[in-house]
């Protein structure tokens, strides 16, 4: 009789060998398998603005120039003016200035001009920001406000630049009044007396002089 439980004892065992033995093998059949890996990168977009040549879009506050009276005319024919010494200005001048921004980032981006006018001896000069149509003499009169992207109240976006190379070249005019009923800026403070005035001051050192100063803040369009 022990001999018979050595035997079944032995036969068990076997039996769960070969069973362990099955399971094991059996993760060694053919299947199908597949397996996949994925990556991906993504660089910034490049912001560079150009004012008038200039790249203001740097770590570093940038300057730019732009030649107010480079161009002096006379206001009868609006040919260049032959009478007046070279970079001065006096009654019956003329002229206008340009200012170029190119937007040459990958992001859309908008602009705004805000001008600052320094005239201390109130020289009867005024600016026009639509070709002539109207004449201002005071500088905030002349700003460019950015138009706001987000509340589409600005439908025209006329001071969008597009990516890429999206440019806007902002002209202002400006002219010496000749005597104030022809300017609705100078209509009781500007007369033949008040510009003589201004001519005999200018044999003092300090000549009367004007000063317009332009600030140009683009930004990109959420």
């Amino acid at each position: 009789m022990k001999k018979n439980n050595k035997v079944y004892k032995f036969a068990a065992l076997v039996l769960l060998l070969t069973m362990v033995t099955l399971i094991l093998v059996s993760g060694t059949y053919s299947k199908y398998t597949s397996s996949i890996e994925g990556s991906d990168n993504v660089k910034v977009a490049k912001w560079s603005v150009l004012v008038n040549d200039t790249d203001i879009a740097s770590a570093t506050t940038q300057e730019f120039t732009f030649n107010l009276f480079d161009t002096i005319n006379d206001t009868l024919d609006h040919n260049d003016e032959a009478d007046v010494a070279d970079n001065l200005i006096a009654p019956g001048v003329e002229g206008e200035f340009g200012i170029e921004i190119v937007n040459q980032s990958e992001v859309t981006a908008k602009y705004a001009i805000d001008y600052t006018l320094t005239n201390t001896s109130n020289i009867p000069i005024e600016f026009s920001v639509d070709n002539g149509t109207t004449w201002k003499s005071a500088a905030n009169d002349l700003d460019v406000t950015a138009y706001d992207h987000n509340d589409g109240s600005d439908t025209t976006k006329s001071t969008e630049l597009a990516k890429g190379n999206g440019s806007k070249t902002v002209t202002v005019k400006w002219r010496w009044a000749y005597e104030g009923a022809s300017s609705s800026n100078f209509t009781t403070t500007q007369t033949d007396e008040t510009d003589t005035a201004l001519g005999i001051a200018a044999k003092s050192a300090t000549k009367p002089e004007v000063t317009v100063n332009a600030k140009v803040v683009v930004t990109q369009v959420n």
